[in-house]
């Protein structure tokens, strides 16, 4: 048919009649092809970043040790004083777990060293005689271990003492952590 100078064709193509020779070079579109038939292009460069979320609800604490750092010069227990603390960290309420290192020694044949930790106040492990155990003239390392439950917050002590008033003891404070527990069971 022929209209004016102008040809139309009214064909129908076959199905999948067109390959590749009869399209015109970048003249597809994204819209021409179905989702997943065209492979990924190359990952371009990184976006700036977004803003920072917000905060996040807090944790139990429960695994997370306090430590106090090691202090490694020896000093002296005071004969006859009675309880003095030898180390010493301030914990926030809830239950904890706490691991006292420290080297003390008797400084004599005759009197006692006993040293106990003590969490929020309340004894949870003890050296010397309290337990039937007494320090010897040697230095040795020694640990105490405990849990316990602090209110309000407040202290886990390593407070030792000495009954002799001739001869003094000696300390050196070597570590002590404390891990924030669910709870503690007391028995």
């Amino acid at each position: 048919m022929a209209l004016g100078g102008t040809s139309y064709a009214a064909i129908k193509l076959p199905r999948n009649s067109v390959s590749s020779v009869q399209v015109k070079d970048r003249s597809l579109l994204k819209k021409d092809f179905k989702t997943g038939q065209l492979p990924a292009g190359k990952k371009g460069a990184a976006g700036a970043p977004g803003p920072a979320g917000p905060a996040g609800p807090p944790g139990a604490g429960a695994g997370v040790p306090a430590v106090v750092s090691r202090a490694e010069g020896v000093d002296a227990l005071v004969p006859g004083t009675g309880d003095q603390t030898i180390q010493s960290m301030n914990l926030s309420a809830g239950s904890w777990i706490v691991t006292a290192k420290f080297v003390a020694e008797n400084g004599g044949p005759v009197g006692f060293l006993s040293c106990r930790l003590t969490i929020g106040g309340v004894p949870v492990d003890t050296l010397g005689p309290g337990n039937g155990v007494d320090f010897d003239q040697g230095a040795a390392m020694n640990t105490l271990t405990g849990g316990g439950t602090v209110a309000g917050g407040g202290p886990a002590a390593v407070v030792c003492n000495t009954n002799n008033t001739v001869t003094a003891g000696s300390y050196r404070a070597r570590s002590m952590t404390a891990i924030k527990a669910a709870s503690v069971d007391a028995g």
